[in-house]
């Protein structure tokens, strides 16, 4: 929620200190570029080879996230990840910002026709409720959320970590 009032201009709502404004993302972005991850992921080593294997199957797999590029490059690094795992990285760019933040459903539609998928053909995987799974199902793609616990209204997969996305996903199909 930090960095949705952050980015919407509501900071002022969770810290009267600042204000209501609008947000800076240039400003941000270098902000939160300096973030240093370290120490803070643990290696996934299986979800790496998991994500190989797919590609080689002919799977598409995407990164979109609303953390800057450098700390995105920072943190794939530090979970033992390289930016090849991946056949596309959409990041927060001091250009445009936070995709899911400033674009909504849209930018899930415009990666599903970029890859030239159906959206329902497609599977969000994501830690965030409203901005990872509801965007996603906003444009008909499948969801898997990532929590330790059942969030009401929400129907689809859950899982309670990311090692555990293959093993349920494999189960419903």
């Amino acid at each position: 929620g930090g960095e949705q009032a952050l980015f919407s201009g509501t900071i002022g709502q969770f810290f009267p200190e600042y204000g209501d404004h609008d947000p800076d993302v240039i400003l941000l972005h270098d902000i939160f570029s300096q973030i240093d991850p370290s120490g803070q992921f643990e290696n996934h080593i299986h979800e790496r080879a998991l994500l190989q294997t797919l590609r080689r199957q002919g799977k598409k797999i995407v990164l979109l996230t609303d953390s800057p590029d450098v700390l995105a490059k920072k943190v794939l690094a530090e979970a033992g990840f390289d930016p090849s795992d991946f056949d596309y990285i959409f990041a927060y760019s001091r250009e445009h910002g936070p995709l899911k933040i400033t674009k909504g459903a849209t930018v899930f539609a415009e990666i599903a026709s970029l890859l030239g998928i159906p959206s329902e053909r497609i599977l969000s995987i994501g830690d965030s409720l409203p901005m990872d799974i509801r965007t996603a199902e906003a444009v008909g793609m499948k969801t898997c959320l990532i929590s330790n616990h059942s969030l009401n209204g929400y129907e689809g997969l859950t899982v309670p970590s990311i090692s555990r996305v293959g093993v349920v996903y494999r189960r419903t199909i």
